[in-house]
């Protein structure tokens, strides 16, 4: 018994120092986050629902078979760790949660932190729903006074089934979270690293550039709506990151280069 305490104690120290002292240094030195993936405990998906992921998600399926592991057990965790409650009669299954989950885990797979501490409870509806934040109709709401995520099944699940049309529901709100989190206090335990915030700043300066702007717009690549605010912007490149990565790439290679550093999104995760 002494022997699995003083474990626990060694365990929970090093991930403490890790937190403190060397996440913030390698931050500091190699401009990303460390990102360490182990687990005491594994935790397996279903082989159908394994099928699921490498249906829906282009990301999933190029992933090596030991990060798809890490990504199955991030994404169980992710489960366990939100209140999924639904709307208007909708039945959320597992096959649903595991979609959401697999969204926002792979936003944060480059990070070491991925459990969100802004976001505590995700709200289904069937359909748009009425928002009484702003009295209009929504598909899609993050609220971080509730701590709530809030989806339109049909439009979540939409942006999972067409995956190269940049219109992705779950990317969009849990990019609104990522950015929120990145603004805490104490970053080094928020989910979104410093790296993210410093990236985000660096693309607002690029925003505040007329030239900049106008080669956007001209390229007729990005949405209007992602001209409507710099966090909606954030959310829009993100989606079309994550859909059209070769044309982006192509068309804004600086751009491009800033976004997958702020997500820490390592190629080397992905199968040759």
């Amino acid at each position: 018994m002494f022997v699995i305490y003083l474990s626990l104690v060694i365990i929970i120290g090093i991930v403490y120092l890790f937190k403190i002292i060397v996440q913030p240094i390698y931050i500091l030195i190699y401009k990303k986050p460390l990102t360490l993936r182990f687990c005491l405990f594994s935790k397996k998906i279903n082989p159908h629902y394994k099928d699921i992921l490498t249906h829906h998600f282009p990301f999933y399926k190029k992933l090596k078979p030991k990060d798809q592991n890490h990504f199955d057990q991030r994404v169980l965790n992710f489960i366990e760790d939100i209140q999924f409650i639904s709307r208007d009669d909708i039945e959320i299954t597992f096959e649903m949660k595991l979609l959401i989950a697999s969204t926002s885990i792979m936003l944060t797979f480059g990070m070491q932190e991925y459990l969100h501490t802004v976001v505590r409870t995700i709200i289904v509806y069937p359909s748009s729903f009425y928002s009484t934040t702003n009295q209009n109709m929504h598909i899609g709401e993050f609220n971080p006074k509730l701590k709530v995520v809030v989806f339109s099944w049909e439009d979540f699940y939409k942006g999972i089934k067409l995956n190269d049309d940049n219109l992705n529901l779950g990317i969009h709100e849990f990019s609104h979270v990522l950015l929120f989190e990145s603004l805490k206090k104490n970053k080094y335990d928020a989910v979104a690293n410093p790296v993210f915030l410093d990236c985000y700043n660096a693309i607002i300066i690029d925003l505040k550039k007329p030239e900049f702007i106008e080669k956007l717009v001209a390229s007729h690549y990005f949405r209007d709506y992602a001209f409507v605010n710099s966090v909606e912007f954030i959310a829009v490149i993100l989606e079309q990151f994550f859909e059209t990565p070769e044309k982006f790439k192509e068309l804004f290679p600086e751009l491009f280069y800033k976004v997958k550093m702020m997500i820490n999104y390592n190629d080397n995760s992905l199968s040759s």
